[in-house]
């Protein structure tokens, strides 16, 4: 015979205790121990999931490597922490880790840099806002990465012609990316390769892209909004991009620099949104076209191009034919004034 066994109530509560979620801890840094030394010692002691908030406004002479971690790393409210001159931000992962969720928030990087690389196996999620920094890179190596980032201001010199100041990179992975009201600037009037957004998606990546109410403003030679398939790369991407509300000011004086908004792809196919965007002094508003000539058979830009306003451009619009024939077809309610309205690829 099977004898039953009873629980009374205070051991079955026992029993549901041990089957609760372990509770994210909150840290202060400077603090108590593991904050009672320096910031890394601080993230580097804290458990996945917690949050750090840091409460000093005092310059740390720090560089900050979260690798293969999940954590919140906050400004605490009424502080304004700053990195010393030329300090970094890592924020990166091995190729084996899994989930991984980074929040980074209200710090100032004097003349640094915020770089960000997911190359694991499950999905990075990452938001980076309100911080003041050179460049900022996201970079989807492998798996899903979903980034946001929000209110940053940039203000720096693109390292090179394929480069830009706020910068998502997609090697073969899905990115799904959103950059929101990001005032991304060039530091000197002088032209300057690069891009002040550039979105570079290469090696059979997918995913989309939002930018939507950002300010870029200054001569960059690539663009002030660079969207990008196929760069050195013959495998096909296939994403979406969505370029809403933006405002990109090119350089008056640097004669029409850049483009305003432009989608290029090499092999791929992209579907791409302009709209309503206002665009100023570039060597052309919006684009879409391709690298190196004509790009491969099966390269294609589709989308729409409406209710952008475009003043001071060399060219209004640059729809290369029969690359970016499904943009070309919804064309319309833009506001131009420009020297050449369409140019020859545009009909």
């Amino acid at each position: 015979m099977k004898t039953a066994i009873s629980l009374s109530i205070p051991a079955l509560l026992l029993l549901g205790l041990f089957s609760l979620p372990v509770q994210a801890a909150t840290h202060d840094w400077p603090g108590s121990a593991p904050c009672n030394g320096t910031l890394q010692a601080c993230i580097d002691g804290a458990a996945n999931g917690d949050y750090i908030y840091i409460k000093s406004n005092s310059t740390i002479a720090e560089n900050l490597n979260l690798y293969d971690r999940s954590l919140t790393l906050r400004a605490a409210n009424g502080y304004h922490p700053q990195l010393a001159a030329t300090r970094w931000i890592a924020i990166t992962t091995s190729s084996v880790i899994g989930n991984v969720t980074v929040r980074v928030s209200g710090i100032r990087l004097l003349n640094g840099y915020i770089n960000v690389r997911y190359n694991g196996t499950g999905t990075g999620t990452y938001d980076i806002r309100d911080m003041d920094a050179n460049q900022i890179t996201v970079e989807a190596a492998n798996g899903v990465v979903n980034a946001t980032a929000y209110n940053n201001r940039i203000t720096g010199t693109p390292a090179g012609i394929n480069s830009g100041l706020l910068r998502f990179n997609n090697r073969g992975a899905e990115l799904n990316a959103e950059a929101y009201f990001n005032r991304v600037t060039r530091a000197s009037a002088a032209n300057t390769d690069g891009a002040g957004i550039f979105v570079d998606e290469t090696d059979g990546a997918s995913g989309k892209v939002k930018l939507l109410g950002n300010v870029v403003h200054g001569a960059f030679n690539r663009g002030g909004i660079f969207v990008s398939e196929g760069l050195f790369s013959s495998t096909t991407s296939d994403f979406t991009a969505y370029a809403y509300s933006n405002v990109v000011v090119c350089n008056p004086a640097a004669s029409y620099a850049g483009s305003g908004v432009m989608f290029t792809v090499s092999n791929g196919t992209m579907t791409a949104q302009a709209v309503n965007n206002t665009i100023s002094s570039c060597s052309t508003g919006v684009g879409a076209n391709n690298w190196s000539g004509g790009g491969g058979s099966g390269a294609s830009i589709d989308g729409v191009a409406s209710s952008n306003l475009i003043v001071g451009a060399e060219y209004g619009l640059f729809l290369n034919q029969p690359l970016a024939s499904g943009m070309a077809a919804y064309n319309d309610y833009n506001l131009i004034t420009a020297t050449h309205t369409t140019n020859g690829g545009f009909t």
